[in-house]
């Protein structure tokens, strides 16, 4: 009864942590690729199509464009950091 009690803990962790994995890529690459690099984009557009440029917005969605890698990174780097915390990190 123990062996067997161990293995599905030790089933139930994996799935968990592989779950934790794929969460963790996804928000990183949401949050990094879609709301700053996209939405960089997009507000790079809108700036430039009004019909006096608008300068702050278009600055303000350069900067989203050109950290969009960070954001990404820290958003992985948090889900990594509370996956050690539950201690599914092993």
């Amino acid at each position: 009864m123990g062996k067997k009690t161990n293995d599905l803990r030790e089933l139930a962790k994996l799935f968990l942590t592989g779950l934790a994995v794929i969460v963790c890529i996804g928000s990183a690459i949401y949050v990094g690729a879609w709301i700053f690099f996209v939405g960089g984009v997009c507000q790079v557009v809108e700036g430039a199509k009004l019909a006096p440029a608008d300068g702050i917005q278009i600055a303000i969605g350069l900067s989203r464009i050109f950290f969009a890698p960070l954001a990404g990174l820290v958003t992985f780097a948090i889900g990594t950091l509370i996956m050690a915390l539950w201690g599914l990190l092993d």
